[in-house]
C-alpha cells in the first residue's frame, strides 16, 4: 500500500511540474480586403435563402463592435455605401443512413430456468430486438460577393460550407421507425449562423488569440538567489491570473537586480507588454532575450515570439487603417 501510495504521489508530482503556465494574449487583425475600407454597407436578401443567412450576417456584422465601436454601419440601400453584399445559399441539405442496433430485450424472456430451491423462475435467454437509428449529415454552403458601391468590381467573393453530423437511436421503438422530424431547417440555420461569423471574420477587423508560455524558472541557477528564484516563480503567478500591471512592476525591479543579464526576466517582461498590445517594445525585449541564451528550445521560444509580435505589429496597423 506504501508503495502504491509513494508512485501515485510521483506521477501527480510528475504532472503538475510539467504544467507550464500560460498567458492568452489577442491581437487585432485586418479583413481580407486589404486595400478597402468599408464601414457602410448594404446587404441584398440572399437568392434560395430559407434558413435565414441573410438575417444571421446582417446580425453579426452589425454587432461587430472592436474598441467599443461598431465597424459596419447597415444601410436599408445601395445610396451612399461603401459596398454591397450578395450571396446565395447553395445548398441546405439532409442526408441520412437508416441502420439497427441489436440489443437484447429485457421485457421478453426466451428461456427459463427454474430454481426448485427457491420456488421461482429466473430468465437465462431473452430474445433480441432491433433498434431502429439512423445517421445524419446536414449540410450547408454558401457563396458570397462584396462588391463596390457601383457594383463594378468583385472586392472579395468565397463559398463557405459547414457540416454536422448527428446520431440517433430510438430505444423505446423496435423493428420499425416511429414518426419524428429531423429538424432540418433548425440545424441548417445554426450552420448558417457558423458561416455568418466566418463571413465576419473575413472581412472586417477583427481579434486573433495567442496563448503563450510563461518562464517560471531560471534555466541558469549560478549567481542566482533563493529570493530571486521565488519572486520570478511569484511574477509567473501573476501573470497567469492577468495581474500584468503588478507583474510588470516587478519585473523591472527583478531586471534591474540583474543587470539585463537573464532572458527569463527580459522575455516575461516583454509578455506583459504583449498583454497590454504595446508590441513595439515587446519585440524590443525579446530580441535583447534571444542574446542572452545559446540553448536552441529557448531560442526556438524567442524567436518564435520575435517573429509573431513583428506580424502583428504589421496586422495591427493594417487593421486599424481599416476601421471608421
Amino acid at each position: 500500500m506504501k508503495i502504491f501510495y509513494t508512485l501515485f504521489l510521483s506521477i501527480c508530482i510528475l504532472i503538475l511540474s510539467g504544467c507550464t503556465p500560460k498567458l492568452t494574449v489577442k491581437s487585432l487583425h485586418p479583413s481580407l480586403i486589404p486595400n478597402e475600407k468599408i464601414n457602410s454597407l448594404f446587404i441584398e436578401q440572399f437568392d434560395s435563402d430559407n434558413i435565414n443567412q441573410t438575417e444571421a450576417i446582417e446580425n453579426k456584422l452589425s454587432n461587430t463592435i472592436i474598441k467599443q465601436k461598431k465597424v459596419f454601419v447597415l444601410k436599408t440601400n445601395e445610396e451612399n455605401v461603401d459596398a454591397i453584399i450578395k450571396g446565395k445559399v447553395l445548398e441546405s441539405s439532409l442526408n441520412y443512413d437508416v441502420y439497427y442496433k441489436k440489443d437484447l430485450n429485457r421485457q421478453r424472456c426466451r428461456i427459463y430456468e427454474y430454481d426448485k430451491n427457491n420456488k421461482v423462475k429466473r430468465c437465462i435467454q431473452y430474445y433480441n430486438r432491433y433498434i431502429p437509428c439512423e445517421n445524419r449529415y446536414y449540410k450547408v454552403s454558401t457563396k458570397i460577393e462584396l462588391l463596390d458601391s457601383n457594383e463594378e468590381e468583385i472586392l472579395f467573393s468565397k463559398i463557405y460550407t459547414k457540416t454536422r453530423e448527428i446520431n440517433k437511436c430510438y430505444d423505446e421503438y423496435y423493428y420499425t421507425f416511429p414518426r419524428f422530424t429531423r429538424d432540418k431547417k433548425e440545424i441548417n440555420s445554426q450552420l448558417a449562423e457558423d458561416i455568418a461569423y466566418e463571413i465576419q471574420r473575413d472581412i472586417s477587423p477583427h481579434y486573433k488569440y495567442f496563448e503563450l508560455e510563461i518562464i517560471e524558472e531560471f534555466d541558469d541557477n549560478k549567481n542566482i538567489t533563493k529570493e530571486q528564484k521565488s519572486t520570478l516563480s511569484n511574477i509567473a503567478q501573476l501573470i497567469e491570473d492577468n495581474n500584468i500591471n503588478t507583474a510588470q512592476s516587478l519585473l523591472k525591479e527583478l531586471n534591474f537586480e540583474l543587470a539585463n543579464k537573464s532572458w527569463e526576466v527580459l522575455y516575461n517582461l516583454a509578455l506583459t507588454y504583449e498583454a497590454v498590445f504595446n508590441l513595439s517594445n515587446a519585440n524590443l525585449l525579446y530580441k535583447q532575450a534571444s542574446k542572452l541564451t545559446s540553448n536552441t528550445k529557448n531560442l526556438a521560444l524567442i524567436n518564435n515570439a520575435i517573429n509573431r509580435t513583428k506580424r502583428n505589429l504589421e496586422e495591427k496597423i493594417k487593421a486599424k487603417s481599416q476601421l471608421p
